[in-house]
This record gives C-alpha cells, sequence and structure tokens, in this order.
C-alpha cells in the first residue's frame, strides 16, 4: 500500500483532500499518512483531524520573520515529511513553488494539480474536443482560473494532474479533467463541474500509481 503525504494551503475548501481520504479505501491501493500546510487555518487540516490523520503546519513567513533563507522552509518542509516515509507527495492545493531544494528529496514522487489544461512536454497547447486550443491558465488558481476561461469564451476548461521535475517545471502528464463550458456557466457552476471531474481525475490517477508493486513514477508514465 503506498504511503501519500499531501500539501495543502489555507485557500480552498480542501475538496480534493477530501476525495483522497474518502477513496483510499475503495478506489485506490494507499493511505494519507499525513497533510501538510504552510498556514494554520487551511480547512484542509479540519478534515484531516477528523479523519485522524497527522497533520503539520510549517508556515514560510515565520523564516522570512526569523531573516531565514527559503532555503532552510524548504529543507525543512522535506526533512519533516520524510518521516512519514511517503511513497508520493501530493500537492492539492499548495500554492507555494517548490525548488529543486525539496524536490530532490522526492525525485519523480510529487505530484500536482494544475488549475487549468496543461499541454503534453515539448507542446504549446492541449488540443480540446472541437478542435480548438486551452489556454492552461498559468499562474491562476480558483476562481480566477475560472474567471480567466469564461473571460476568453473557452469552450472547455478543465484541470491536469501531472509530475513535478526536479527543476520544478511541469512533467509528463497523469490526467486531465475536461469539462464542457455551458453559456449559462457562472463561476459558481462551472467551478461545481470542474471540481467533480478533478475529483474523478484525481482518484484514477492514483489507482494507476498506487499498485502492489511499488514501482516508481517514473516507470509508471513510461508504459
Amino acid at each position: 500500500m503506498r504511503r501519500i503525504a499531501v500539501l495543502i494551503s489555507n485557500k480552498g475548501a480542501g475538496s480534493n483532500l477530501q476525495a483522497l481520504i474518502d477513496g483510499q479505501a475503495d478506489r485506490y491501493n494507499g493511505q494519507v499518512v499525513c497533510v501538510f500546510s504552510d498556514k494554520p487555518d487551511g480547512y484542509g487540516l479540519t478534515r484531516a483531524r477528523e479523519a485522524d490523520i497527522p497533520t503539520e503546519v510549517l508556515d514560510l513567513a515565520d523564516y522570512q520573520t526569523q531573516g531565514r533563507p527559503r532555503s532552510h522552509f524548504e529543507e525543512d518542509l522535506a526533512h519533516r515529511l520524510q518521516k512519514f516515509s511517503p511513497d508520493l507527495v501530493i500537492l492539492a492545493g499548495w500554492t507555494l513553488e517548490l525548488s529543486e531544494t525539496f524536490l530532490r528529496y522526492f525525485e519523480w514522487r510529487v505530484i500536482n494539480l494544475h488549475p487549468g489544461l496543461l499541454p503534453d512536454p515539448g507542446r504549446h497547447k492541449y488540443k480540446l474536443p472541437d478542435g480548438s486550443f486551452a489556454d492552461p491558465c498559468t499562474g491562476l488558481s480558483g476562481s480566477t482560473a475560472i474567471q480567466a476561461v469564461l473571460a476568453s469564451k473557452q469552450t472547455y476548461a478543465g484541470s491536469t494532474v501531472h509530475v513535478i521535475l526536479q527543476d520544478g517545471t511541469p512533467g509528463p502528464i497523469l490526467g486531465r479533467g475536461v469539462v464542457k463550458v455551458e453559456g449559462r456557466d457562472t463561476i459558481v457552476t462551472l467551478h461545481e463541474r470542474m471540481k467533480g471531474e478533478e475529483h474523478q481525475t484525481l482518484l484514477n490517477v492514483m489507482t494507476e500509481l498506487c499498485v502492489e508493486e511499488r514501482q516508481s513514477v517514473s516507470s509508471e508514465v513510461s508504459r
């Protein structure tokens, strides 16, 4: 059984974390062993505690107040995560960029949920079912990304589950959740449909990655 660490931030409702918690018994062969947040008031922490999952908070602002470099924050985060021996680290709403300082500890094991439709590595944009191309909404998150989709009159919207490479750039795409934008959609209605599809996409990816043989993510994506 794969050991799963989840990183969250205080933004959002923690619904992807809840999907991981709810699906770990029936949908995939894994267990959420810890939840880390960069702020003490993230609602995901409440979800984790209600499920009796260990939680920890590591706030970058504390390091900045003490005049300590960001690299110290990332080193401490990696070392504290290592105590739980995770096979996979899932960024489920984590909003801080992570550098090689952290990622080198978990090569090919950090999985991100991007709030947009990223292209495959080396491609310019992702081709949608109607033949048009998606704007990946790079740098946007949450309602801001959805608002950008609606403003640009895109016909489809969605999110991407992908590996994060050691240099911090997006690696292989593991799954995409794509929904059609309806004419009367608002930020709220589109967000609800996108989240539902995102949860299913994440669980499908976890089913593929959490196999009995504990093979690496790199071997999975190369199959």
